[in-house]
């Protein structure tokens, strides 16, 4: 049954449906004409004009296919209380649009309150869109919603997507508009304890997601070192004999990841998972290292993220250089290396992406 799900739902070319097309068009030209609307208002000096070219190789069995994005970004422009980003991307079968925007505001007991919202779309009716809300409540915790409007998987339109924290589970999306809700938090039992956690409502074509999250950190348990014991879960429609293309993609996983916080030293953590589903135990694990080199003449920031994890039948393996080189005030240039593999048939994707960025 799993083999047919992925044969037919994810490996399958994509019906186009004149519906949600006109409404991928609609939300590309609001975009842009909300971006360029602000372009008119008083603005810092922060923005950047940033272009960059990704060249990837997918590759399933003797099959494969190479695709080449360039992508023009006008980012970060200071509009009164705002952050604004937006720009054009293109693949072999597409023109697509982003739009991002950070702001704050003041309210009630949340005090200062942080917007945030991010849209991809592009003319093959594909759509991933984000709204969310944090704030701090009173001195020892804080809250966080969201709202998501998407049709595609993670990652589809931004690779880094992958490595962010709390990142959407894999649905069977089948095409249609999912619609998603999330609420989270954090609270500080003490000056060395804090739990946070969250919960995410998915509705997919007529039926319902949910997963949650819970985390306990215990801070400075070995010097400056953190501690973090998770606990994730989803329940996920099963398969039925009435409708035979969902599976079951329910999980629980455990799992604990140590933190080095250390002066004068990149920062690293390495994680480990057991994931439980039907199929029985999985185990997985992480690893991800944030530094710095400064010199007199240039500032070269790195990161490194690497994945593995268990999903369904298979697993899924995730890797992502970065780099930034800082070589005047203006001038910097960016590099990436991704990689994207499932043992299931032998599938994956590789990946170079090489951006310019100008600051004025």
């Amino acid at each position: 049954m799993f083999r047919r799900y992925i044969s037919k739902r994810l490996l399958a070319p994509r019906s186009i449906k004149t519906g949600v097309n006109r409404y991928s068009l609609a939300l590309m030209n609001m975009m842009f004409l909300v971006g360029f609307s602000l372009l008119g208002l008083p603005q810092a000096k922060a923005q950047e004009l940033k272009f960059s070219v990704s060249l990837s190789q997918w590759q399933q069995g003797d099959v494969s296919l190479s695709d080449i994005r360039p992508m023009l970004v006008l980012q970060d422009l200071d509009v009164d209380k705002a952050k604004l980003s937006f720009g054009l991307m293109a693949d072999r079968q597409a023109l697509g649009a982003l739009f991002k925007l950070r702001s704050n505001f003041s309210w009630g007991p949340l005090g200062n309150v942080l917007v945030e919202a991010e849209a991809f779309a592009n003319t093959l009716a594909k759509t991933d869109l984000r709204l969310s809300a944090s704030g701090v409540l009173a001195s020892s915790g804080a809250l966080r919603a969201e709202f998501s409007l998407f049709n595609v998987q993670v990652g589809h339109f931004d690779v880094a997507q992958h490595f962010v924290s709390n990142v959407r589970p894999h649905y069977a999306l089948n095409d249609a508009l999912a619609v998603g809700l999330s609420l989270g938090g954090n609270y500080r039992l003490s000056r060395l304890l804090v739990l946070e956690g969250g919960a995410r409502a998915t509705l997919l074509n007529s039926y319902l997601a949910l997963d949650a999250n819970l985390a306990l950190v215990l801070r400075q348990i070995i010097e400056t070192d953190d501690l973090t014991l998770k606990i994730k879960g989803l329940l996920h429609p099963v398969t039925t004999e009435s409708n035979s293309d969902y599976v079951d993609l329910s999980y629980l996983s455990l799992g604990a990841e140590y933190r080095l916080n250390r002066r004068n030293i990149p920062a690293l953590s390495v994680g480990f998972y057991g994931l439980i589903n039907e199929q029985g135990f999985l185990p997985g694990g992480s690893l991800s290292l944030k530094g710095s080199l400064k010199e007199e003449d240039y500032l070269l920031a790195y990161g490194l993220e690497l994945r593995a994890q268990g999903h369904a039948q298979y697993y899924l393996l995730k890797a992502l250089a970065s780099g930034e080189l800082s070589f005047s005030e203006h001038h910097h240039i960016y590099l990436e290396l991704f990689a994207l593999a499932s043992s299931y048939q032998q599938e994956q994707t590789l990946g170079l992406s090489l951006g310019y960025g100008y600051r004025f």
